[in-house]
């Protein structure tokens, strides 16, 4: 506590206005007890320093059985995660909270992928605030920080690594941000022409991404539709099976083996990194990827592991590869 006013002592001597507490461990399961000392710890808060506006932010989940603590809190400001669990919203609307002065920022941007917003879906969870609370009242917010977003989708130029029809679905950091900003003038007599332009735009986008053939496969959908439980069902049961594996793989009682991938080592790393830069060629890097490969398998074999791995070598780390 000690730590926590200073800093916030400092912060008000600069002329800090807004100090956001962000805290998602409000979404856990938390004791009484717990509960109790962030009551104390914001009520000490405030009385240090009472005229400060303070926002009180959780995200990634509702908060639960924790949430007439949080509105409890002397803050002016409770954030919610209505991409997470926009069904707090409504249990908040219900509750006395609506009798206090405190305002509700709607976390409706999501700040956990890079999807365009559903601008229909946030209005409705916006004006439903509004009615209830007034407009004075609600703020428009992302989920969560933006950090888990890439910066700016303008930059973003290579229409062969992302096509146009893709990109149209899509908005990084410094679009969702834009997003916030349309989505108030959308819900406020700001509202202009150019911002009903932009929900015209996001509508078409995102209707776009339900039908386009790019990612919705119509055989594919087909033969998921014609799936049964009986395709869940194995022909035989583990008794049968385990005498056919016997036979065909020969492997001890208790057989060993690795999951997947061997660490990528230094080596490894380098060789990537030439070969994107362009000082090796594919022929050059596939004959240093297969020798590794060949090494590690041969380890396995020395050290006696019955079922073999090639160590997946030739791909990098798995946030670039299924990214």
């Amino acid at each position: 506590m000690p730590v926590y006013l200073e800093v916030l002592k400092r912060l008000d001597d600069a002329n800090a206005n807004y100090i956001q507490f962000d805290e998602p461990c409000l979404s856990l399961n938390l004791t009484e007890t717990e509960r109790q000392v962030f009551i104390k710890t914001y009520q000490e808060i405030k009385n240090k320093f009472p005229h400060l506006h303070l926002i009180l932010a959780s995200y990634f989940e509702c908060y639960g059985q924790n949430l007439q603590t949080a509105l409890s809190l002397p803050v002016q400001t409770v954030h919610l995660d209505l991409v997470r669990c926009p069904s707090q919203l409504n249990d908040i609307l219900a509750s006395d909270f609506v009798k206090t002065k405190t305002n509700l920022s709607l976390g409706v941007v999501d700040g956990r992928n890079i999807w365009k917003n559903d601008f229909q879906h946030s209005l409705s969870l916006i004006n439903k605030a509004v009615e209830k609370i007034g407009a004075e009242r609600v703020w428009i917010a992302p989920s969560c920080s933006l950090i888990h977003s890439p910066c700016d989708l303008d930059l973003e130029t290579n229409e062969q690594t992302l096509i146009p029809e893709i990109k149209q679905w899509l908005a990084f950091a410094k679009q969702k941000i834009d997003e916030v900003v349309t989505l108030k003038q959308l819900a406020s007599s700001e509202n202009s022409e150019t911002a009903n332009i932009k929900l015209q735009e996001n509508i078409r986008a995102n209707e776009s991404r339900k039908t386009s053939t790019l990612i919705h496969n119509k055989k594919v959908k087909q033969r998921v539709a014609a799936i049964t439980e009986k395709d869940a069902q194995r022909i035989n049961g583990f008794s049968v099976r385990k005498i056919e594996q016997r036979e065909a793989l020969h492997l001890r009682m208790f057989p060993t083996t690795t999951i997947g991938s061997f660490p990528q080592t230094t080596e490894v790393r380098n060789w990537r990194a030439k070969f994107k830069k362009g000082e090796l060629t594919q022929e050059q890097y596939d004959e240093l990827i297969a020798k590794e490969t060949a090494e590690a398998i041969r380890w396995q074999e020395e050290i006696g592991i019955d079922v073999l791995v090639h160590g997946e070598f030739e791909r990098n780390d798995m946030v670039e590869y299924f990214g």
